[in-house]
């Protein structure tokens, strides 16, 4: 096997590129516990006011769905910028908390605090209550950068074997199960059990805040003892220089653009899902709580399947595999009809899940892999920045998402409703609601697939390209 290694881009030599810390391989199930429970919070910051901040505004405070998708898409583009800085600047951040940590911190304060806020705005109407939602959007979109994306660059720090990193993962893909749960199912079931108004999402802003509140701290303290890499002092490269390199990484721009369309199918299901339920099935938030409770079950309970397949056959190949189970889900939404007996809602959100699971644990344990390939190849270590790109596509995903579908269902001709209450929508808006719940997360996902048929690498690459990096002896 040929490793082409561009000495021209080299900014430093990779051997000193790894000399930050001891290699560690396995990691105590205690750090991958504290780590992986801070994504609850994350799930709860992220879910919480992408699917019911939207619902809020359209059933009880009567703002078009057009608007609501607006004020969620500008706050995700704002925090593209808000990403890359924090990324950036935590990569060459020195403190006896280690280069992220110190921004978990602020961001796990600012981002429960906005989200709270949001939730409970001021009664004001008409242009005061935009502009009043949009600002709370900014502060609540700079909290969530500033935990997320140093949040991301841990594992790559954490460990330097390529199985352990899936492993490791596997507890933090457990936990977004766990915080789905929690910001989807469980909130639903408080909005219906408070009464679906304004006061019900009021007390669900405070409690979803506290669950959010305890894990991101709990997150925070316990990853005091993870290792660290200390900053990279060699020559700084300049955006240009950065974005260069970082395009001539084309397994990290595969999996960039894979995770994209991933992320968007995602969003676009997120926030016609519920609608859908509520509108065309008529299952009301009963029917999302059982169907969100099978995906995220299986989500979980589908981690020991998914680690040891990606060990046995591939990472590449099992994350392929649950895209085509995830295909074959959102297909099978075509067949539902009103009042869809229970079973099958909670079939078609297990298999959702296995999907979901497989997705979201393998290709994020192919991030660091892109990470070392990055250093072996050019001699820098850019976690950070990286994880900052990751998130950024999580952003574009959550913010065209909602506000493509949002402008499709204002189109289509979705009425707005007050104080919690349904109406008849025109026969159009039931062919919308399935087309963005359904229909085009499926094709986004054929495209995702499509991308990762170009990547090609492996531990065996990884592996060569190490040594031949090495000093000869």
């Amino acid at each position: 096997m040929t490793i082409e290694m561009d000495t021209a881009d080299v900014v430093a030599t990779p051997r000193r590129a790894f000399a930050a810390a001891a290699p560690v391989s396995r990691i105590s199930t205690g750090l991958a516990l504290g780590f992986g429970v801070g994504t609850v919070g994350v799930s709860i910051l992220l879910n919480t006011v992408t699917i019911y901040l939207p619902v809020m505004l359209a059933t009880v405070l009567g703002v078009a769905p057009a608007i609501a998708g607006y004020l969620v898409m500008g706050s995700r583009l704002y925090d593209i910028v808000v990403d890359f800085v924090v990324g950036a600047v935590s990569d060459r951040t020195r403190s006896p908390w280690g280069r992220r940590r110190p921004y978990m911190l602020a961001g796990t304060l600012i981002g429960v605090a906005a989200m709270i806020f949001l939730f409970n705005a001021p009664v004001v109407g008409g242009p005061a209550l935009i502009a009043t939602l949009a600002a709370a959007f900014v502060i609540y979109a700079t909290g969530y950068s500033l935990f997320n994306v140093p949040y991301l660059a841990m594992p790559s720090e954490i460990t330097d074997d390529y199985n352990e990193r899936t492993r490791f993962l596997s507890f933090r893909t457990a936990f977004i199960a766990v915080g789905q749960l929690i910001s989807i199912s469980l909130a639903a079931w408080l909005i219906a059990k408070f009464g679906g108004d304004r006061p019900a999402f009021n007390k669900l802003g405070y409690i979803m805040g506290a669950i959010a509140l305890a894990s991101m701290l709990i997150c925070f303290f316990t990853t005091h003892s993870a290792r660290r890499l200390e900053p990279d002092d060699r020559r700084a490269l300049s955006l240009f220089g950065h974005i260069r390199l970082t395009l001539r990484n084309r397994p990290f721009v595969l999996l960039m653009l894979s995770k994209f369309l991933i992320l968007l199918a995602t969003a676009t299901n997120s926030t016609a899902m519920l609608l859908y339920m509520l509108n065309v099935l008529k299952g009301g938030y009963q029917g999302a709580l059982y169907m969100n409770l099978g995906v995220n079950l299986a989500l979980a309970l589908s981690m020991p399947f998914w680690v040891p397949l990606a060990r046995k056959i591939g990472k590449r190949e099992s994350y392929m595999a649950a895209m085509v189970i995830y295909v074959l889900s959102m297909a099978s939404w075509i067949f539902a009809r009103p009042h869809e007996p229970m079973i099958g809602l909670v079939v078609r959100g297990v298999l959702h899940g296995v999907a979901a699971g497989g997705m979201g644990l393998v290709g994020l344990a192919m991030l660091p892999d892109t990470v070392e390939y990055d250093a072996l190849r050019f001699g820098l270590r850019r976690e950070g920045l990286f994880s900052s790109v990751f998130a950024v596509m999580e952003k574009l995903g959550f913010a065209i998402g909602p506000g493509l579908m949002g402008i499709y269902l204002t189109a289509s001709g979705y009425v707005p409703t007050h104080h919690g209450h349904l109406t008849t929508q025109p026969a159009a808006v039931a062919t919308a609601l399935l087309v963005g719940a359904a229909l085009i997360p499926a094709a986004l996902v054929l495209g995702a697939f499509a991308a990762m048929v170009f990547y090609d690498l492996d531990q065996a690459k990884l592996k060569a390209m190490a040594a031949a990096a090495s000093p000869t002896v």
